[in-house]
């Protein structure tokens, strides 16, 4: 009976990550385009690409399209038509995760809606995805605030010098909270997919279902979008960075003082405490010392912009 129950638990779980299968283990000939891509393994890569903004290119040209609209003038229509375009690229026009992925437009805020089939559902829950729609939420502001640090290069004149100054230091840090964000996932998400081909996971579910809870816990500590206190902290102050850059996309709006001022603020306070967090686990752990060492440069940045009027 326990050989049975295993037998069956590997076969479920092997039909959920490569798709259907006949009873002689063989793929079935007469399926659908679209029942091959109903498995886990497509799930997994496509959601992804496109919540986690792993296909660079693809998801770069959604981002520039609906960053050129002003906030006031973006609608849901408006959105939804850039995000099948770039889906459909990325996932194949017969996927069936292109056609389950909404965008919801509240106020300024943009939220990612996806709609997972049975049984993939089984794996992927509804618990599962809030964490995909918070990552994508959060790795869309950062987004906006390096485009609009990237494209003020074409507005800034000549003659306000601070305020490219201004700039180059803001670019600096987003490029780094980028960077360190963006390669940390595709990390995490490689170790994650390399696991799917080991014994433990083809014949157990229920390991199947601690990978990648393991996986989507280390993606949202990376977007520090966990629960306690601290990262809570350092999340909103990183949002209120990203709205401040954000305010690249008008300068003839801005109060430059006022920004540096405030940018210098938050840089500080994300440094001191992410220094002070590595130090009391005992050790500086590699992967973070690199954002560490970007935040600490920044923060021998002049202040004032008065002094250094030069890139």
């Amino acid at each position: 009976m326990k050989n049975q129950a295993l037998r069956i638990s590997s076969y479920l779980v092997s039909s959920l990550l490569h798709g259907p299968l006949s009873e002689s283990g063989t793929w079935l000939s007469t399926v659908s385009s679209f029942a091959d891509d109903l498995n886990l393994t497509h799930a997994f890569e496509n959601l992804s690409k496109i919540a986690f903004f792993r296909s660079g290119e693809w998801m770069y040209a959604f981002c520039e399209e609906i960053f050129s609209y002003h906030p006031d003038n973006r609608t849901e229509s408006v959105l939804n038509k850039a995000l099948r375009e770039q889906a459909i690229a990325v996932c194949g026009e017969r996927s069936w995760v292109y056609g389950r992925l909404k965008l919801i437009l509240a106020g300024n805020d943009i939220s990612l809606k996806i709609s997972i089939p049975w049984p993939l559902n089984i794996v992927i829950s509804e618990e599962s995805l809030v964490i995909y729609h918070n990552v994508f939420r959060f790795l869309f502001e950062l987004k906006q605030a390096k485009w609009a640090l990237d494209n003020a290069k074409w507005t800034l004149r000549s003659e306000n010098p601070k305020l490219a100054l201004l700039r180059s230091r803001c670019l600096y840090v987003i490029n780094g909270i980028h960077a360190f964000i963006a390669d940390h996932i595709e990390v995490a998400h490689a170790e994650f997919m390399c696991t799917l081909t080991k014994s433990d996971i083809e014949s157990n579910l229920d390991n199947l279902l601690t990978y990648f809870s393991t996986y989507l816990t280390r993606v949202k500590e990376i977007s520090l979008l966990s629960d306690n206190v601290s990262q809570k902290m350092l999340n909103q102050t990183l949002r209120e960075l990203f709205e401040l850059c954000g305010e690249f996309q008008f300068p003839c709006e801005m109060d430059v003082e006022y920004l540096a001022s405030e940018f210098s603020t938050r840089v500080g306070f994300l440094r001191t405490v992410l220094s002070e967090a590595l130090q009391g686990s005992g050790c500086v752990r590699i992967e973070a010392s690199s954002l560490l060492r970007v935040l600490e440069d920044s923060c021998k940045f002049n202040t004032g912009v008065t002094t250094r009027f030069h890139f």
